[in-house]
């Protein structure tokens, strides 16, 4: 159990990680976030590019998440591989995917939720972009 963790992956560690295939995240009380992708508003630089190749993520019982991803208009984060994704018992997430992250899950072929507070799978356009297609 952690008790103080706020996010996961923020921004500066998420190259470290880029090689990760599966991540499992349960009973964190604390957690609000999984891959940060802003500080205080500062997008993560253009030039750095990010093709994870995580292919499967279970959030589970984490009370407080209420983003897995934050907004992100930039397209140089990709998770292209991620194939399953299982999320129970985060009763504060309310928004799945961002549009940015979502248009380029081509690869995902199971998604669940239970027991959420989720009232989007995939967040309206994200500001800034003008791409309205997934």
């Amino acid at each position: 159990e952690c008790n103080v963790l706020l996010n996961i992956f923020p921004p500066f560690l998420l190259g470290a990680f880029q090689r990760l295939e599966k991540l499992i995240v349960t009973d964190c009380t604390s957690l609000e976030e999984v891959f940060q992708l802003q500080v205080q508003g500062l997008d993560i630089d253009e030039t750095y590019v990010l093709n994870s190749q995580l292919r499967e993520m279970n959030l589970v019982r984490l009370p407080k998440l209420k983003h897995v991803w934050t907004k992100h208009r930039k397209g140089n984060i990709s998770f292209e591989n991620l194939q399953v994704v299982c999320i129970q018992e985060c009763w504060s997430l309310k928004t799945m995917f961002p549009f940015s992250i979502a248009k380029g899950l081509q690869q995902l072929e199971g998604l669940t939720i239970n027991r959420c507070g989720v009232e989007e799978i995939v967040s309206k356009n994200d500001e800034g972009s003008n791409n309205h297609e997934i």
